[in-house]
């Protein structure tokens, strides 16, 4: 099979020749690059494409804050970043902000964030285009997150108009990075975290009502263009699984199979008819701190249930930390490319 084919029979809940390898990027590649004679400058991408990574995720070119609250991928607290809404008492200010235009962006080479990778060189692999296009995780970073779950409760409008602006440009975005890639991606890749390890970080109830409906229309564009969606949520979303399925989640990353929600026999159990689980190698636990012979063992238990019939593709369960031993990384996908099939 090539990687592509293989990554889609898993999909299809079909069996493979050998379980999909999803690739997760390391906090510093550098050492392992060099262990493995690899070019520094390869970076990740040398890496996935060393370890036989099955898919290629590609984006649009543009800065790690689309917002310009300079809060973006940190901390949502006040210490870290400007966030521009956190004194804001009208919806008037939440519209008078400075919203970014889409016109801004570069939507011309749509490419792999460390440049190795493009269309034109991913012809085999399943290729999953997108960026970081959060919701919830977006407002946390005009309000912090303890003042955005506060106001969901006491000023539920000045959250609604964050939204109401936050979705009317990822939409646009949304519409000319599909457009772009037209033809050329069979998935569509995107994020929103909205959970802890221990649960949802605010009530299903108000997911449904404040992030759900935007979420929803951007699955629906990519469903529109005969695209599966790939979402990455962390922590147990078990409280909104089924509306995620309803909506057209086809591969949930990251799959923390650590977590006490989030046992791998009961995920396939409740939802393994409906999509495909990505990750699943505890990177909290068993990847920094075991032995290679622990991440052989957790590899092969997690294809044992998860990869039952198809459905799975297997890896890290987030960003390998800088921490991990060289040898449980190439212990972790060389045990992956072992197996035969999958369960």
């Amino acid at each position: 099979m090539t990687h592509r084919e293989r990554v889609l029979a898993a999909v299809h809940h079909e069996t493979p020749d050998r379980t999909p390898t999803c690739w997760m990027a390391l906090e510093n590649p550098a050492p392992l690059l060099e262990r493995l004679g690899l070019d520094p400058a390869s970076g990740n991408d040398g890496l996935g494409d060393y370890f036989g990574a099955d898919t290629r995720m590609l984006g649009a070119v543009h800065t790690d804050d689309m917002f310009g609250n300079a809060g973006h991928g940190k901390p949502y607290g006040l210490e870290l970043g400007r966030k521009p809404f956190y004194n804001a008492e009208t919806v008037q200010e939440i519209e008078a902000y400075a919203w970014p235009s889409v016109d801004a962006l570069d939507f011309t080479a749509l490419q792999s964030y460390s440049k190795n990778h493009t269309f034109e060189n991913s012809a085999d692999h399943a290729v999953c285009v997108g960026n970081w296009t959060p919701v919830f995780c977006e407002v946390c970073d005009f309000f912090t997150m303890e003042r955005a779950l506060l106001l969901m409760l006491d000023h539920p409008a000045l959250i609604e108009a964050a939204v109401a602006r936050i979705e009317a440009f990822y939409l646009e975005y949304c519409e000319r990075l599909l457009n772009a890639a037209a033809g050329r991606a069979q998935f569509f890749h995107m994020w929103d975290d909205f959970s802890s390890q221990r649960g949802m970080i605010m009530s299903p109830a108000a997911w449904r009502k404040f992030f759900k409906p935007t979420l929803a229309k951007m699955f629906a564009m990519a469903k529109a263009r005969g695209l599966f969606v790939w979402f990455h949520s962390c922590g147990d979303i078990n409280g909104v699984m089924p509306d995620l399925i309803d909506m057209g989640m086809d591969v949930w990353e990251t799959v923390q199979t650590g977590l006490a929600g989030n046992d791998p026999a009961f995920l396939k159990r409740e939802y393994g008819d409906f999509i495909t689980f990505c990750g699943g190698i505890n990177t909290q636990s068993t990847l920094p701190f075991g032995t290679p012979g622990e991440v052989r063992q957790e590899v092969r238990e997690r294809i044992r249930v998860l990869g039952k019939g198809g459905g799975y593709l297997c890896g890290p369960d987030h960003m390998i930390k800088r921490e991990t031993p060289l040898e449980n990384i190439l212990a972790l996908y060389d045990e992956i490319q072992k197996t035969q099939g999958c369960g």
